[in-house]
C-alpha cells in the first residue's frame, strides 16, 4: 500500500455547497433569466456562423419570412445559439470505445433575448410548426448550508479513515490501496462543470504560475465567453471539487501541496488527470440552464473529456435543453457524476435524476451513515429511484482560491460526487476503452451493499480498491449474452421532437438468467452495439435513434438480472392517430449485456449403478457444475484393481455398457472453460447368486463382521473352461460402516491382488476375483490364500485356481 505525506493545518470556515435551483415552479417569475427564452428550430430555418456572438434580430439570416415575423411580434431583440461550438450537420464522432456514432445536431437551439413576457412567449413559440421546443432558461443559485458541531475538524478522511477523531474505521473509500493500481493517467480528461478553477493554486503542479499547464489545460467560461474560467466564487466551489479529483499526490513539500487528490499522480511527476475548467457558476453564485447545456455538450462532444463532475442541481421544471446535453454527452460515452442534492428529499433534482444516462452520488457521513436530520444535521441527502452510490460528504479537506486560504473543509453532495468522478477517472486509467455503462457496472459493484440496492443508499459507498480489483483481477471471465422480449409499462412521459409525431415512452423489463456459476454475484453491464431498445431520454428525432440495454438496480444476483430498456409509442402529434411502437414492439426488443466474474472450479459427480450382473446394461450419468455452464465429457473403464484405463469410451453425458465379468471402475473427464475435473465409480460384479449354495440371509444388516468361502472353489480360469468358471466370488459382512482391505496372497505371502481398499458402507458384499494379479497378467494354478481387514476384524481363508 502506498503511503501519503500530508500536513493538516488551520481550519478553514466550513460550508456546505451545491447548486440547487431558487424556485421549482414553472410560473414564478424568478426561476428563470425574465427576457431570455430557449428554442430549437428544425433544420433549415436560421443560418448563423459557428462560434459567432449574438446578433440583433434584424442582422440575423433567418431563412423564412414567417418565423421572423413571428420572432419580431413576440418580442425577440437578439439571437445567440446556445451551444455556441457546435458545427452543423457535423454528426459523425469516433468515441473512446472505438465505436463510429452519429450524434445529434445541436446547431439550431438558440437564446433569444426578449422585452415579452416569458411565460406567456414560450407557449406561443411552441406551437409554431418548425419549432421542436421553447422553454425558459432556467435559473439556478449556491445553496449555502452553515457548519454545526458534527462538522468536526479532521483531514481527507473520506481518503482513508484509520478512526481519527472517533471516526468508524475504513469507512472511506480506499484510496492508499487504489493507488496500489492507479494513481490517475494523464491520458484521462476529467472537465469540472462548476465555478471555474484557481489554476494559480500550488497543488496543481510546478509550474502552477502558468495557464494552461500540466495539470489545468484551456477550458471556457460560459459566463463571460471567454477562455478564462478563474474561480471567483467566494465558496471556492470548483476549485474544491476539482481538489478532490486531481490535486497532487504524495509531494509536500512543507509549506504547500497540503492535500492528496484521488488521481494526483504520485509526487512531482506524473501529474495524473487534467482537469478541464467548465465554468457555468458566476461571481455571485448563479447559473443557467443555457449556461450548464453548453458547457456539457463543449466539454463532452467538443472537448472529448471522459468524464464531467456536476456538483449542482436543479429542481426546476424538467428542461429539453438540459435533456438534449445530458442525452448528447451519454451518446459519446462520457462518465457524467451528478450530486443527489442537499435538500434530504425523493423529488427530483436535475441533473442527477436523468437515470439511466448519469451517475447519481449521495453523501455518508464519517459513521457510513446517510447523512440527514436524524443525525442532527441540518441538511440531508436527496434519495430517489435514480440514485446509485454514496461517497464520503462531510468534513473532507481540499483545496480553495489561493486568497482564500488555499485549502478548506468541505461538506454536501458537492463534496461526494467528485470522489465518484475520480473513481471513474481511475478505472479509464486502467482500461481506456471501457464503456459508460461498464464504468458505471464497476462503480456501482464496488458498493459496500452490492448487491443490494435502495433508494436512500444505493449500493452503499465506493470501495475504489474493490472496484479496480473488480477491472483487473487475476481468474475474471467475461460473457457476453443477447436477450429477446420483456413487459412494457407506460411511464406517461412523451417526447415531441418536431417531427411531425409524438413518442410516448414504454420501460421494457426482461428477467434473464445464465448457466456460468461464479464465486459471487458478477458484474453486469449492457451493451448498446446488439440492442435495439432506446434511451430514456431522448430530445431530438436523432436522440430517439439511440441504442440502450440497461440493469435494473437492485435486481443483480448469482444467476439472473432484469434487464432494461425503453420504445415509444409513435403518434401523429396534430391528430393523435396511432402508428405504431417505435422502433420495435415490446415481444422483439433485444437486450445486449456482459457479465464479468470468477467462475466456480468445475466439479462432477458419477451416479448410476453400483451392482449389476455380468453382460447387464447399465447407464450412468456425469453430474457437473460450476465452470461456464457448458462441458464436454470423456468416459473411460478398467477392470477394478487394473492400472490402466480404457481410451475414450463415450462422449456424452450419459454411459452406457454392459457389465464385466468382474468388477469394473468408471471414470469420466470433464472439461470445462478450459478447466479438467475428475469422478470415478466403483460397480460391483452381481454374481448369479441362484447357482451359489450360500445360505439365505435376511435383509437386515450383518450383526457380526464375517468372510465367507469364496464360489466356486476351486474355480477354472482357463479360456477353454466354462464361462461361468471364468472367476470366483468372494463374500463378506460388515456390521458397520468402516476401512475395509481384501487382498489375494500366494503361499509364500507376496500380495498378488488387492481387490479393495476403501471405505464401504455397513451390509453384505461381493467382490469378484478373475485370477488376474496386480499388473493384469494371469497368475499360476495353485492354492491362495485371501485376507479381509475390516476395522479390528481380520479374518483368513484359503482358495484353489485350476486350468
Amino acid at each position: 500500500m502506498k503511503s501519503l505525506r500530508f500536513c493538516l493545518f488551520g481550519m478553514a470556515a466550513l460550508f456546505q455547497v451545491i447548486v440547487s435551483i431558487r424556485a421549482s415552479a414553472y410560473a414564478q417569475s424568478s426561476s428563470f433569466v425574465p427576457d431570455e427564452i430557449i428554442v430549437q428550430f428544425q433544420d433549415g430555418v436560421i443560418d448563423f456562423p459557428v462560434n459567432s456572438a449574438r446578433k440583433l434580430l434584424s442582422e440575423t439570416n433567418i431563412l423564412i419570412p414567417q418565423i421572423r415575423d413571428s420572432l419580431a411580434v413576440n418580442g425577440v431583440l437578439e439571437v445567440g445559439r446556445v451551444f455556441r461550438h457546435a458545427i452543423p450537420h457535423d454528426t459523425l464522432k469516433t468515441i473512446r470505445t472505438g465505436e463510429r456514432i452519429r450524434i445529434a445536431d445541436a446547431s439550431q437551439i438558440y437564446k433569444f433575448k426578449i422585452t415579452a413576457d416569458v411565460l406567456k412567449t414560450a407557449p406561443r413559440l411552441q406551437r409554431l410548426s418548425l419549432v421542436v421546443f421553447a422553454e425558459p432558461n432556467y435559473l439556478g443559485s449556491e445553496t449555502i448550508i452553515p457548519n454545526d458541531d458534527h462538522f468536526a475538524q479532521g483531514n481527507q478522511w473520506g481518503l482513508h479513515n484509520t478512526g481519527q477523531f472517533g471516526y468508524t474505521v475504513n469507512v472511506d473509500v480506499d484510496a492508499p490501496q487504489a493507488w496500489d493500481i492507479s494513481t490517475g493517467s494523464s491520458n484521462v480528461l476529467i472537465g469540472v462543470i462548476d465555478s471555474g478553477i484557481d489554476y494559480t493554486h500550488p497543488d496543481w503542479g510546478a509550474d502552477f504560475g502558468s495557464y494552461p499547464n500540466q495539470k489545468i489545460v484551456t477550458g471556457y467560461d460560459f459566463v463571460n465567453d471567454d477562455s478564462n474560467p478563474i474561480d471567483d466564487r467566494s465558496t471556492s466551489h470548483g476549485t474544491a471539487t476539482s481538489g478532490i479529483i486531481g490535486a497532487l499526490t504524495n509531494n509536500d513539500d512543507g509549506e504547500d501541496h497540503k492535500i492528496a487528490g484521488i488521481g494526483g499522480g504520485w509526487g512531482e511527476s506524473p501529474y495524473g488527470f487534467k482537469l478541464l475548467p467548465v465554468k457555468v457558476i458566476d461571481q455571485a453564485g448563479d447559473f443557467t440552464i443555457a449556461n450548464l447545456a453548453d458547457g456539457i455538450q463543449w466539454a463532452a462532444v467538443t472537448q472529448d473529456a471522459e468524464v464531467l463532475n456536476m456538483s449542482l442541481a436543479t429542481n426546476a421544471d424538467e428542461s429539453n435543453l438540459l435533456r438534449f446535453a445530458i442525452t448528447e454527452a451519454y451518446n459519446v460515452g462520457t462518465i457524467a457524476v451528478c450530486a443527489m442534492g442537499n435538500s434530504n428529499t425523493g423529488a427530483a433534482f436535475w441533473p442527477a435524476a436523468y437515470d439511466n444516462s448519469v451517475i447519481s452520488v449521495g453523501a455518508i457521513e464519517f459513521t457510513g451513515q446517510r447523512i440527514d436530520s436524524s443525525l442532527d444535521y441540518t441538511w440531508g441527502s436527496n434519495l430517489g429511484p435514480w440514485i446509485d452510490v454514496m461517497a464520503p460528504g462531510t468534513a473532507h479537506w481540499t483545496t480553495a482560491r489561493m486568497s482564500l486560504g488555499k485549502y478548506r473543509s468541505f461538506d454536501g453532495t458537492s463534496c461526494s460526487a467528485p470522489f465518484v468522478s475520480g473513481f471513474a477517472g481511475l478505472i479509464l486509467s486502467v482500461a481506456p476503452t471501457a464503456s459508460f455503462e461498464k464504468v458505471e457496472a464497476i462503480i456501482r459493484a464496488s458498493g459496500t451493499t452490492y448487491p443490494n440496492w435502495n433508494s436512500a443508499f444505493g449500493y452503499g459507498y465506493i470501495k475504489m480498491r474493490k472496484g479496480l480489483d473488480l477491472l483487473t483481477g487475476a481468474g475474471y471471465t467475461e460473457f457476453q449474452r443477447t436477450a429477446t422480449g420483456g413487459t412494457a409499462t407506460n411511464e406517461n412521459f412523451t417526447v415531441n421532437p418536431g417531427d411531425g409525431y409524438t413518442y410516448k415512452r414504454f420501460k421494457v423489463v426482461k428477467t434473464v438468467t445464465w448457466s456460468e456459476a461464479f464465486t459471487s454475484v458478477p458484474v453486469i453491464w449492457g451493451r448498446r452495439t446488439g440492442s435495439n431498445g432506446r434511451v430514456k431520454w431522448p430530445s431530438s428525432t436523432a436522440q430517439l435513434g439511440y441504442t440502450y440495454t440497461g440493469i435494473v438496480a437492485g435486481t443483480e444476483a448469482m444467476n439472473s438480472c432484469q434487464l432494461v430498456s425503453y420504445i415509444y409509442e409513435k403518434r401523429v402529434a396534430a391528430t393523435g392517430q396511432y402508428i405504431g411502437w417505435y422502433p420495435v414492439a415490446p415481444g422483439s426488443v433485444t437486450y445486449a449485456y456482459t457479465l464479468r466474474g470468477i467462475l466456480n472450479p468445475p466439479s462432477v459427480t458419477i451416479t448410476g449403478p453400483t451392482m449389476l450382473e455380468w453382460k447387464a446394461l447399465g447407464t450412468w450419468t456425469a453430474n457437473p457444475s460450476g465452470g461456464n455452464g457448458s462441458y464436454t465429457y470423456e468416459w473411460r473403464f478398467r477392470e477394478a484393481g487394473e492400472p490402466n484405463w480404457s481410451g475414450v469410451a463415450g462422449t456424452s453425458q450419459q454411459y452406457t455398457r454392459q457389465m464385466l465379468p468382474v468388477d469394473m471402475e468408471l471414470q469420466v473427464k470433464v472439461t470445462s472453460n478450459g478447466q479438467i475435473v475428475y469422478d470415478t465409480h466403483y460397480v460391483e460384479e452381481g454374481f448369479n447368486k441362484a447357482s451359489a449354495p450360500v445360505a439365505e440371509e435376511s435383509a437386515s444388516l450383518p450383526e457380526v463382521f464375517s468372510l465367507s468361502q469364496n464360489y466356486p472353489n476351486p474355480f477354472n480360469r482357463s479360456m477353454q473352461s466354462s464361462q461361468q468358471n471364468l472367476a470366483t466370488s468372494i463374500r463378506f459382512g460388515l456390521p458397520e460402516a468402516t476401512q475395509v482391505q481384501l487382498v489375494i496372497f500366494d503361499l509364500m505371502g507376496l500380495e498378488m491382488r488387492r481387490l479393495v481398499d476403501r471405505p464401504m458402507a455397513a451390509g453384505y458384499h461381493e467382490m469378484i476375483w478373475d485370477g488376474k494379479d496386480q499388473t493384469g497378467q494371469l497368475t499360476p494354478a495353485g492354492v491362495y490364500f485371501y485376507q479381509i481387514i475390516a476395522g479390528e476384524f481380520r479374518e483368513w481363508k484359503k482358495l484353489a485356481m485350476v486350468r
